[in-house]
């Protein structure tokens, strides 16, 4: 069995989903052209069966996903294809990590350029989504001693705040 004819069997008909569709959710996770339909399961990496397992999650589309350290033992294509998978993701995601560049990647939009450096998806710099004005609440929260308290700057605020903790550590 290959990655295309398992998803293809799982898929309920009134899923609106085609052999394209399925196609296109495996490829947006890294698993692209004879990979999906010729390659046994058996013969696919750790990696490619984690994106396997992704795509038989997302295409029921569920509400709500809770992903706790969800990077830790994948390797960086992998992540990288979930961070584009979930930044894209249109239903609400817990997401705990310690990964920085995975959280401004999905949380707060940002993606890779050709320079290597991050840019802001615009689309979400004005918190719309596909151009239809409709707003995108993406925010961070860090837990500490108990308590859940917002963080107005993101990702870059948490990094400020332990860039400050550790000079206190050190005696700067």
């Amino acid at each position: 069995m290959t990655a295309l004819s398992l998803l293809t069997s799982e898929v309920s008909p009134d899923a609106g989903l085609d052999e394209s569709d399925i196609r296109g959710l495996l490829s947006s996770l890294g698993l692209r052209g004879n990979l999906v339909s010729s390659v046994p399961i058996r013969r696919l990496s750790g990696g490619q069966l984690v994106r396997l397992e992704l795509a038989r999650l997302l295409w029921r589309r569920p509400l709500c996903l809770v992903l706790d350290e969800v990077t830790t033992h994948l390797d960086y294509e992998t992540v990288t294809g979930l961070r584009k998978a979930l930044r894209e993701w249109e239903g609400a995601v817990v997401l705990v990590s310690h990964d920085r560049w995975f959280m401004r990647g999905v949380v707060e939009g940002e993606r890779d350029n050709e320079g290597g450096e991050e840019e802001q998806d615009e689309e979400e710099e004005e918190g719309r989504k596909d151009g239809e004005g409709v707003g995108r609440r993406r925010v961070v929260y860090k837990l500490a001693g108990g308590k859940l308290s917002l963080l107005e700057g993101g990702v870059r605020e948490f990094e400020e705040g332990m860039e400050r903790r550790v000079g206190r550590l050190i005696g700067d």
